[in-house]
């Protein structure tokens, strides 16, 4: 695992706990009219909130992915969670959930 690739999920990490925090993972409908949406008023801050919405949203699916006790030390980490796995260690399983991530994040993100 090279620092860079590292460094890339762990700013994907955070961008995806601000998302989280801020209630950014609507269910159902967009927030706009389907008529206006087709009207081509698209700005560059719409097109950058699609696409950070749809890294966070990728972001989230590889989290689920991974199992119980990985997720919670990812929302320990990142989302300021209580670590209720006495018996578990907290650094372990991070680096185990980190290391996943680094082999399922990439297939639906692309690295820059």
């Amino acid at each position: 695992m090279t620092d860079e690739k590292m460094d890339w999920l762990k700013g994907l990490l955070e961008d995806w706990a601000v998302w989280m925090r801020s209630g950014g993972q609507v269910q159902g409908y967009a927030h706009r009219s389907a008529v206006f949406s087709a009207a081509g008023t698209k700005n560059v801050e719409d097109t950058e909130r699609e696409v950070f919405m749809s890294t966070c949203s990728a972001v989230n699916a590889c989290i689920d992915d991974l199992s119980t006790i990985q997720q919670c030390a990812i929302q320990k980490r990142y989302m300021y969670a209580v670590w209720r796995f006495p018996r578990d260690n907290y650094a372990e399983q991070l680096l185990k959930a980190h290391e996943l991530l680094l082999i399922s994040v990439p297939k639906r993100v692309e690295f820059v």
